[in-house]
């Protein structure tokens, strides 16, 4: 910058909500360095002293204001008001130039004291933006050749007739990526206006990068339709062949790199080049994928195994969480993911090839991914879980039981039950927890609760003393509660 330039920073919020730091320059006059950016500007506003002798020459989001004649223009100057966000102005009659229109008019820049700065800056970074995305629009649209400088209507107007034309060629049940990219241009060219064009741009694409891949494959599919379906067939399987094995997964980038629309729309020549190496990729894929479904499936066929001998262990879990009067269930969780990896873990019965096709990456009936683990830990974390909480329900019926003398009410296999329990025989309480004990478990644990609500009557009668008419209502009502809980289902507080 000159010596005689004064400085200042400026930052405007965008039409997205970020914030775009730039400056302002006043300048005497004009010179061929104002008009270019330096490092850490996003945008620059010049404000001349001096009338401009001729048209500036301006790289980027840079615009000139200057006089139109020498009568008193001035710039204001930083203060306090300006630091805390109040807009700078400029007085006096102003020409601004850019290197494209901006959306500005006079309600957004002026006021009753001027030209305002920070209307202008943002302005010109919408003009910018929004030149930004239909400049990267011409330049996939004319590839490999240099965009033409041509306005945005006119681009708009040209990838409106690619997309047209390029849907005509999409058959009713066409791949779902080209639908879904001639879906989004043709969303984003509804809008209207510079604000739209923006945010819908960002929203849809989120990058020049990939609305030029959207119009690529517009391009491919209106240019040669044969050959485009077939590079999103061959995209598709790649998609789906993922594969962990180094070597395996640089065959299967290399392959989807070469069969991209970009290839089909601008260099057709490379196809053969693409179709080699989808084909060389396919060679060594399917044998990979095969073995890995043979390996995969046995070994979860031994996890199901596991599972399913276990399910002695969850069936007793089960009736022992129903016994509500053991308190409230403990293996809930367990048994729910017992019963969902028994569901995941059924086992592939797919009886024709495992890929069917050239094109096929996942067998048919269990879509396996090449590379997929058996859930190893998942098993082993659900049976322990079950273990862990049948452990839990036994020390609670260990408790319950232990608290009563044996008496002559005791079942022989109540009995047995009682030293399973005690010795924490987790296989052993599996296979003799059967519905039968069950119900007598209930009947007793009930009965045991009831005679602890009227112990106390009994100890007071036994001892020659008539308990008071509180003492029996509190004993009625604990066991009314008792006898209602097993209407309700067992829930008790």
């Amino acid at each position: 910058m000159g010596a005689k330039e004064r400085i200042w920073t400026l930052a405007v919020t965008d039409i997205l909500g970020e914030e775009r730091k730039g400056r302002v320059v006043a300048s005497r006059r004009w010179r061929d360095e104002l008009g270019r950016l330096e490092e850490g500007e996003e945008f620059r506003i010049i404000v001349l002293e001096e009338p401009l002798v001729e048209e500036p020459q301006l790289s980027g989001p840079v615009v000139v204001c200057a006089p139109v004649s020498l009568a008193g223009t001035s710039l204001s100057e930083p203060g306090s008001l300006w630091a805390a966000g109040a807009s700078p102005y400029i007085q006096g009659r102003m020409r601004i130039f850019a290197p494209y229109p901006l959306p500005v008019g006079r309600r957004h820049t002026l006021s009753e004291r001027g030209l305002q700065l920070e209307a202008v800056a943002k302005a010109l970074v919408l003009a910018w933006d929004h030149g930004r995305w239909w400049q990267a629009a011409a330049q996939a649209l004319y590839a490999p050749h240099p965009a033409p400088s041509v306005e945005p209507m006119e681009v708009h107007r040209q990838l409106q007739a690619l997309v047209e034309k390029a849907q005509a060629s999409l058959p009713p049940q066409g791949p779902e990526e080209l639908a879904a990219a001639l879906a989004r241009l043709r969303s984003w060219l509804k809008c209207q206006g510079e604000e739209e064009v923006v945010k819908e741009a960002a929203k849809t694409f989120g990058t020049a990068t990939a609305l030029a891949a959207d119009i690529y494959a517009a391009r491919a599919l209106a240019q040669s339709p044969e050959e485009a379906l077939a590079v999103a067939e061959a995209r598709r399987f790649l998609a789906e062949a993922a594969a962990p094995q180094h070597e395996l997964e640089l065959d299967r980038t290399l392959a989807r790199e070469q069969m991209s629309y970009v290839v089909v729309a601008v260099e057709p020549h490379r196809l053969p080049v693409g179709k080699a190496a989808l084909e060389h990729f396919q060679a060594r894929y399917r044998p990979a994928y095969e073995a890995h479904h043979r390996q995969y499936w046995a070994a979860v066929g031994q996890l199901r195994d596991r599972l399913l001998k276990a399910g002695a262990k969850a069936q007793a879990l089960r009736r022992l969480d129903a016994l509500r009067e053991l308190g409230p269930p403990v293996g809930t969780a367990a048994l729910a993911r017992y019963h969902a990896l028994l569901r995941y873990l059924d086992p592939c019965t797919e009886e024709g090839p495992v890929l069917p096709g050239p094109m096929s990456a996942r067998c048919p009936q269990c879509h396996l991914e090449l590379g997929a683990l058996p859930p190893v830990q998942e098993v082993e974390e659900t049976l322990a879980a079950l273990d862990q909480a049948l452990g839990e329900q036994m020390a609670r019926l260990a408790k319950a039981l232990a608290s009563v003398a044996i008496s002559q009410a005791y079942d022989p296999t109540l009995e047995r039950l009682l030293k399973v329990v005690q010795a924490s025989q987790l296989t052993t309480l599996a296979q003799l927890l059967d519905d039968r004990l069950t119900a007598f478990l209930r009947c007793f644990l009930v009965e045991t609760r009831i005679k602890e609500a009227i112990a106390s009557l009994l100890e007071r009668l036994q001892a020659g003393e008539t308990p008071s008419r509180q003492e029996v209502e509190r004993a009625g009502e604990e066991v009314l509660r008792i006898l209602r809980s097993l209407a309700e289902g067992g829930h008790h507080s």
